[in-house]
């Protein structure tokens, strides 16, 4: 296996297939976790940025998530790697718009003057850890969602990843992440 450009909607499946858009009730036992995880034996996949891209009616406001109020549980973005989980968020969960700009800064409001909004979201994860993350067999990315997410103004909610895929030792030599 060469290296490869990798880039995939978090799902439930892990795999990129089903539904990539997340409005709904996730509280309790509802809670949902889109992700991605290392696809084989002896592959690497290292992740350079997550994209979030929210489409709401209404008017965007920083200390709201979506048009209507900011979420009570908030959104946690974690790296699972055997027991291990390494948050994110560093224990404060995403629960407005601005929490997205405190993780990490590259936060655009677009707003059309007629029809839906957006709010877009750029997370490089070599601006904030010095490297991509690297996801190893069995590795998992994720996004929990703990809350309510309808009544908000929310018409769609995703979350996208994108890096490169191959061989660990091919990956790791070029540079692409460190195990």
């Amino acid at each position: 296996m060469s290296i490869v450009a990798f880039s995939q909607h978090l799902t439930v499946a892990g795999d990129g297939t089903g539904a990539n858009s997340f409005v709904g009730d996730y509280l309790g036992p509802g809670a949902i976790t889109p992700f991605v995880e290392c696809p084989a034996a002896e592959t690497m996949l290292t992740l350079q940025r997550m994209l979030v891209a929210v489409r709401y009616t209404g008017a965007a406001r920083a200390e709201r998530y979506g048009a209507v109020a900011a979420l009570a549980n908030g959104i946690v973005v974690r790296h699972i790697r055997g027991g291990d989980t390494l948050d994110l968020t560093a224990g404060v969960p995403v629960t407005d718009f601005v929490q997205w700009g405190g993780n990490c800064y590259d936060v655009g409001i677009q707003e059309f003057g007629a029809g839906d909004n957006y709010v877009l979201v750029r997370w490089t994860f070599a601006k904030d850890f010095g490297g991509p993350l690297v996801l190893l067999p069995g590795d998992r990315f994720e996004v929990l969602l703990q809350d309510l997410f309808l009544g908000l103004g929310l018409v769609t909610q995703r979350f996208k990843v994108s890096g490169h895929v191959g061989r660990s030792a091919e990956l790791a030599f070029k540079g692409f992440g460190r195990v």
